[in-house]
């Protein structure tokens, strides 16, 4: 987050067996950079303090009574403050020769923004942050990249597409692909994502977004030339699949690595993958005054027994209707809605 911000809000999510009263406690190795967490109705607060940047470990742990169990990460709060431009407060430094043109500005030691220029047609850009890198690549000539304000910018433009690959310095990262007046959109805020624009074996235009969850398990974003769009969350054991057919899909992947695809306009048709690759699946409304006010509207199966992991799901439109088909094992009861 940046310098100076307001409260932080983490949505934790939990599953009591038996439905059991859960205690969290919560600590920080380091105290000097934010105030003591806090955690209120399954929320976790973390609050700066003024001035102070760096990395902290937090730790949360959940406990019924009985068993316990916890998780840490590292948060970090970068040294600029929301607006600042990387332009104007890094260190640019440029450097080229005939192969490479690279510039590099650097904020601090561990935040550092990359621009690469080949001159076979190549371009990338990357962002390290938190220990970790945003990287995306095109090599598709005719690309374009540039820094921006608060991160690094990919383009691509022929006659009938248009592609922007952006990556911001909070660890973000969004492609977007725009066909026949139609954008489909994958963003991530899970920090690490890495980019790739290119070709298929079909000489299509694709764009790939993978970021990795935890060690033997990553979530996969590819976007297809057309507009179409699938995700995967790909296990040491098994790889779920959710394909859009339809053009203009929106997917998320959260801070949780829980990655969602929706499409539709005021009813439109959900799929959200958990980082497990369970999934459930349902069609929802959203108001149109308000854009957070969402009603469900019908549900598949119940969001306490989610389709096992393996599972295959796609979206399609017939007659001007959404529809969702679902592939999956019955390893388990399903409660269905």
């Amino acid at each position: 987050m940046y310098k100076n911000s307001t409260t932080k809000q983490i949505f934790l999510e939990t599953e009591a067996i038996n439905n059991d009263e859960l205690d969290f406690f919560v600590s920080t190795n380091d105290t000097s950079l934010i105030e003591l967490p806090i955690i209120t109705n399954n929320t976790l607060l973390i609050t700066p303090k003024i001035d102070k940047y760096g990395t902290t470990d937090i730790t949360v742990t959940i406990s019924d009574g009985e068993l316990n169990t916890s998780k840490t990460f590292s948060f970090y709060i970068i040294p600029l403050e929301d607006g600042d431009d990387i332009e104007q407060v890094g260190n640019i430094n440029t450097f080229e020769d005939e192969n490479l043109t690279q510039t590099t500005a650097t904020i601090s030691n561990d935040l550092k923004v990359k621009t690469k220029d080949y001159s076979n047609g190549t371009v990338s850009h990357i962002i390290e942050v938190a220990n970790k890198e945003i990287k995306a690549t095109s090599y598709l000539p005719g690309s374009t990249v540039s820094l921006t304000p608060s991160g690094a910018h990919t383009s691509y433009n022929n006659t009938n597409i248009f592609i922007d690959i952006n990556a911001t310095i909070l660890g973000e990262a969004i492609h977007t692909l725009t066909a026949n007046n139609i954008t489909t959109q994958a963003k991530s805020k899970l920090n690490g994502a890495q980019t790739t624009l290119n070709r298929d074996q079909n000489n299509l235009i694709q764009l790939i977004t993978t970021v990795e969850i935890e060690p033997n398990s990553s979530i996969e974003v590819i976007t297809q030339e057309d507009g179409s769009t699938q995700h995967k969350v790909i296990t040491s054991q098994k790889t779920s699949k959710t394909i859009s057919h339809i053009a203009g899909a929106r997917t998320l992947i959260d801070m949780n690595g829980n990655v969602e695809t929706s499409i539709g306009e005021t009813i439109k048709a959900l799929v959200v993958t958990m980082p497990n690759g369970k999934a459930y699946t349902k069609y929802i409304k959203i108001d149109q005054n308000d854009s957070n006010l969402i009603t469900v509207v019908a549900n598949t199966v119940n969001d306490k027994t989610p389709f096992t992991a393996g599972n295959e799901i796609e979206i399609d439109e017939i007659s001007d209707k959404l529809y969702i088909k679902i592939v999956t094992s019955l390893e388990n009861d399903l409660i269905i809605e």
